[in-house]
């Protein structure tokens, strides 16, 4: 093949890859009303949605843990 051939081959596939990359870019930045308005709802409820539910929080760990080695583990290595 001629280098012109190769060239003109080139640019169309350039110019391919960039129409495409154009059409991902504008579905991806598509925002209708709906959207708008939902997103700006949760921003006001965040914490409202976050806080509340069926179940108290409770604490994180209810019971002290052991300061003692295992029974397993050799001497020397553990809390004790």
């Amino acid at each position: 093949m001629k280098l012109t051939k190769i060239l003109e081959i080139w640019d169309k596939f350039v110019a391919q890859v960039l129409a495409e990359q154009e059409k991902e870019e504008e579905i991806l930045d598509e925002e209708e009303e709906f959207q708008k308005t939902v997103k700006r709802g949760y921003v006001k409820n965040r914490n409202k949605y976050l806080k509340s539910g069926p179940q108290d929080p409770g604490v994180a760990y209810p019971k002290k843990t052991k300061d003692t080695r295992a029974k397993s583990a050799p001497p020397g290595f553990g809390g004790a």
